[in-house]
């Protein structure tokens, strides 16, 4: 095989491989955009403002409303929904294709969560929804 045609093989092997990723992403982002929230979430500002419902939280699990990316496939990406779950003063948090345990707060239904001494991540709780939101994922309470 010339040194011309050997090049060709490799520019096209790599265009091949770079389309394919974007094929990949497409579909994992096409995926969220058709996935509709539950019901408008209540403004963060106006969470502080309802009665306190942080003692709902001890015992709860929550599943993410929409799908979101759990690991690489046989086929591509896997898409799962993500968990939490809370108890005492301890919580699960399962996303991708990882589990992290961790502690948190609760105040005027806002959570704040802490993971192995990262940087503490701030949820907000709707007891009306029942709903979680954190970083615009809206989290489903399941019992």
């Amino acid at each position: 095989m010339s040194k011309g045609g050997f090049s060709t093989i490799i520019v096209i092997f790599i265009a091949v491989f770079i389309l394919v990723g974007l094929c990949i992403s497409f579909s994992v982002f096409a995926s969220h955009l058709n996935s509709s929230p539950v019901a408008t979430f209540t403004s963060k500002s106006q969470l502080q403002h309802q009665p306190d419902s942080c003692n709902l939280i001890n015992g709860s699990n929550f599943t993410s409303v929409s799908k979101y990316e759990g690991g690489l496939g046989p086929n591509g990406a896997v898409l799962i929904n993500y968990a939490l779950s809370f108890k005492a003063n301890s919580v699960d948090w399962y996303h991708s294709d990882v589990s992290e345990n961790g502690s948190y707060s609760c105040q005027n239904n806002v959570l704040q969560l802490n993971f192995n001494n990262e940087p503490t991540y701030t949820i907000y709780y709707d007891p009306a929804l029942q709903i979680l939101n954190w970083s615009d994922i809206e989290y489903r309470k399941t019992n």
